[in-house]
C-alpha cells in the first residue's frame, strides 16, 4: 500500500506568487479539515530552522494543501489563508505554529445586499445565466469584488477568470 504524497503551496496574496512549496515530509504535523459549507482550519507545525519562515507564512498569505491523485496529478484539496504564526520551544528544538482558516472566512459576515447585487439594477433582483463557474465568479464580484460598491468591496481582492468548467444555470433570485 502507497501513502498520497502531499505538499504546500505558499502563495503571496498581494502579488499573487507562488512564494515556496513545501513538501510534507518537512513538516512535524499537518492537520487540516474540509468543510462544504463552513469554514474549515489547518494547523502545521514545522522546525524553525528556515530563517525566512515568517515571510513565507505572512498573515493572510494562502496555503494550498495539495494532494497527488492516482494518475499523478496534484490536486488542491483546501486553500487557507496564514491567520497565525507562532514559535514555541520544544523538548528537541524550536518549532513554528501556523494556523489557517479556510478561504470561506471572506464570506463570514458578509450580508448580501439585493440592491447592490447587478450591475444591470433589476429591483434587487440577481439574474444571471451561464456557465456555472461564469455565474457564481460575477456573482461574487459584484458582492465583493471589483464591481460591487465601494463600501463593499474587499481592497486587494480579486477572482481570477477561469475557463467555463460547470453546468449550465440560470436563475433570478432574490436574498436567497
Amino acid at each position: 500500500m502507497t501513502f498520497a504524497t502531499y505538499q504546500l503551496a505558499i502563495w503571496e496574496v498581494a502579488t499573487n506568487t507562488l512564494k515556496e512549496i513545501i513538501p510534507l515530509n518537512e513538516s512535524i504535523t499537518l492537520t487540516y479539515e474540509v468543510l462544504v459549507n463552513d469554514i474549515s482550519t489547518l494547523a502545521l507545525v514545522m522546525p524553525d530552522d528556515m530563517h525566512d519562515l515568517r515571510e513565507i507564512f505572512a498573515d493572510y498569505n494562502i496555503i494550498d494543501v495539495q494532494r497527488e491523485d492516482p494518475d499523478g496529478d496534484l490536486v488542491t484539496e483546501e486553500s487557507y489563508f496564514v491567520v497565525g504564526f507562532n514559535r514555541v520551544t520544544a523538548d528537541d528544538g524550536q518549532r513554528v505554529i501556523i494556523s489557517g482558516l479556510s478561504l470561506n472566512t471572506l464570506m463570514e459576515g458578509r450580508i448580501v445586499d439585493p440592491a447592490d447585487d447587478s450591475t444591470q439594477p433589476n429591483g434587487g433582483y440577481a439574474t444571471k445565466a451561464g456557465d456555472a463557474a461564469q455565474v457564481i465568479r460575477a456573482y461574487v464580484r459584484e458582492q465583493l469584488g471589483d464591481l460591487s460598491s465601494t463600501s463593499r468591496s474587499a481592497p486587494r481582492f480579486s477572482i481570477p477568470l477561469y475557463p467555463d468548467s460547470g453546468e449550465s444555470v440560470g436563475a433570478n433570485l432574490r436574498h436567497q
